[in-house]
């Protein structure tokens, strides 16, 4: 019996570990996912609830941005993007960022645009509840994708940025989806599982030893 309870104990253990927030590329979501260009946006319009048809509203300081200077370092330069920058006030609107799906989503990614040094944070929740977050470093001020994964299901993120910067983010093609995932255990879960069967085969060699 005991045997039995320690293998269940480890083998929660890992699934709670397989269900963490992860960091992934943009090849992790599927042909499926829903994405969200702000291309309809005016510049400076705040991003609220134009796209609750497709199932994600946002809070905070996020606006259209057309600047040529911050709109060219995305795939379809010309066509508006969107940004905390709010240029006419040469500051940036209240953070975070917040995004909110009407049903959960197992991952969330996008093109981002931040100054080199600061630092862009994604939070997950569920429901009400922080299920942990990924962190992304910017080292040059060109678009690159970040998203995240949680398999245990995202309510929301909140995006952050933090650094010696003026905490500036642009950002386009917001991409979420609840396709499959071909989820890779990690190499803390393996050590995990690799413990738990340790410690059963330490337990089963004491018992036969008595």
């Amino acid at each position: 019996m005991r045997y039995f309870v320690a293998l269940c104990f480890f083998c929660t253990t890992a699934c709670t570990m397989l269900a963490a927030p992860i960091q992934v590329g943009e090849g992790a979501f599927s042909g499926s996912a829903t994405v969200v260009n702000f291309n309809s946006i005016a510049n400076e319009e705040q991003i609220v609830a134009q796209y609750a048809g497709l199932g994600v509203t946002f809070s905070g300081g996020l606006y259209g941005l057309t600047n040529p200077g911050d709109a060219d370092f995305f795939p379809a330069p010309g066509a508006a993007i969107a940004s905390n920058w709010l240029y006419s006030q040469a500051q940036h609107g209240p953070m975070p960022i917040t995004v909110t799906f009407s049903t959960p989503v197992l991952r969330v990614g996008f093109l981002t645009e931040v100054n080199a040094g600061d630092t862009t944070t994604i939070a997950t929740y569920s429901g009400v509840s922080s299920t942990g977050s990924v962190n992304h470093l910017s080292s040059s001020l060109t678009a690159a994708f970040f998203g995240v994964e949680d398999l245990s299901g995202i309510s929301s993120i909140t995006i952050n940025v933090t650094g010696p910067g003026n905490h500036f983010i642009a950002l386009d093609d917001l991409r979420f989806d609840t396709g499959a995932a071909a989820q890779v255990p990690e190499p803390t879960t393996w050590l995990s599982l690799a413990g738990g069967l340790a410690l059963l085969g330490a337990l089963r060699r004491h018992s036969a030893a008595k």
